[in-house]
């Protein structure tokens, strides 16, 4: 579940923009998996992209180095029903989640 505030707050790193968020950390099992990981997403019930980190215009995708933990933002226009795509040079996953305002 990721959970937004609608409307988003004027202090909120968010604001001035239409894309709602929230936090999200990433981990990864270190003894399983070493190496880049690309994540990507999409609305699974409707034609809304998933964007990562702050901005007016978030990135579309988010590049990572299987680091323990990693904070980063997820960002989207419209309740509904997501997928994450989790991809390694040995490995797809996919996470679906659902977003939804406060």
């Amino acid at each position: 579940m990721l959970r937004y505030k609608d409307p988003i707050p004027a202090d909120s790193g968010f604001y001035g923009s239409k894309w709602f968020g929230n936090k999200v950390l990433w981990m990864f099992d270190r003894g399983t998996y070493r190496g880049r990981v690309l994540i990507r997403g999409r609305q699974v019930d409707g034609m809304n992209e998933l964007r990562f980190e702050l901005g007016r215009l978030p990135p579309r995708e988010m590049r990572l180095d299987s680091l323990t933990a990693r904070p980063s933002y997820t960002r989207v226009l419209a309740p509904g029903c997501y997928a994450y795509q989790v991809d390694g040079k040995t490995f797809t996953s996919l996470i679906v989640f659902e977003a939804k305002p406060f």
